[in-house]
């Protein structure tokens, strides 16, 4: 038995006691092993919040765009951070979330954008009288539906220039409420089959829009026709029958005429 022989017995016969000794060095590690890589992620410092412009001269009605730069402590950009918008006096000046100024009436503001614990402003001064409202369309201006069935109707105001009039307070109203409802929002609703004038009013002048609503599926062929009511069922006359439902009468889904319809 040669030298190299016996120190390779003796090589594997230690190999054993060894992995264990190394195993439980790590158990007893006060450093947890780790199977994945960790990451710290954390958000960017603010240095500063500055926004452009810094003053605005507005009329009422009139809208404005802010927009907010973001730096670090070494003055490097930040990009990416939500910034939060807010005013002091909604009454003169609004701002949406991002950014946009709407002028409301007159007198004076700031409009703060945060991020970071930092913040920067903008004074806004609005002044003069509201540019008034010469025309105002409604679109669509024509609008077909059936009950039940919905329809976004938009106001578009301008004044004697031809320059579109926003931040304005515009009022809804129909002609028949029997036929179409319309939203505040302008959402118009169909009821029942007929016809109505849909109004939108804001600074003494209005615009209009028509709607016609139609029975579903329309009137029957023979005996009679006729225009329906929402909810209820209906056999308009089919000729050569004579069946109770077929004469005209309001139904129900049973077959049963409703009292004290006609």
């Amino acid at each position: 038995m040669n030298w190299r022989f016996k120190l390779s017995c003796r090589l594997a016969l230690l190999r054993g006691p060894l992995l264990a000794a190394a195993a439980l060095a790590a158990c007893s590690s006060d450093r947890p092993l780790s199977t994945s890589p960790s990451f710290d992620i954390t958000a960017p410092s603010v240095g500063s919040v500055t926004l452009t412009p810094t003053v605005l001269s507005m009329a009422p009605g009139d809208t404005a765009r802010l927009s907010a730069l973001l730096r670090n402590p070494g003055g490097e950009t930040i990009l990416g951070m939500a910034v939060t918008w807010a005013t002091n006096a909604p009454t003169v000046a609004k701002v949406s979330a991002s950014g946009l100024v709407t002028a409301v009436t007159t007198g004076n503001a700031t409009i703060t954008a945060s991020a970071g614990g930092h913040s920067g402003t903008a004074a806004v001064t609005v002044t003069g009288s509201m540019v008034p409202v010469a025309s105002i369309a409604v679109t669509p201006a024509t609008n077909t539906l059936t009950p039940g069935a919905t329809v976004q109707l938009a106001a578009q105001l301008k004044d004697a220039s031809g320059k579109l009039i926003t931040g304005r307070t515009i009022t809804w109203t129909t002609s028949s409420s029997a036929v179409a409802r319309i939203s505040a929002s302008g959402l118009l609703t169909g009821v029942a089959p007929g016809s109505a004038t849909i109004t939108a009013s804001s600074g003494g002048r209005s615009g209009s829009a028509s709607v016609t609503v139609s029975a579903v599926g329309g009137g029957g062929s023979g005996g009679g026709g006729g225009t329906g009511v929402p909810g209820n069922i209906y056999n308009w006359g089919f000729e050569g029958t004579t069946d109770a439902a077929a004469s005209g009468a309001f139904v129900d889904s049973h077959n049963l005429p409703f009292i004290g319809a006609s």
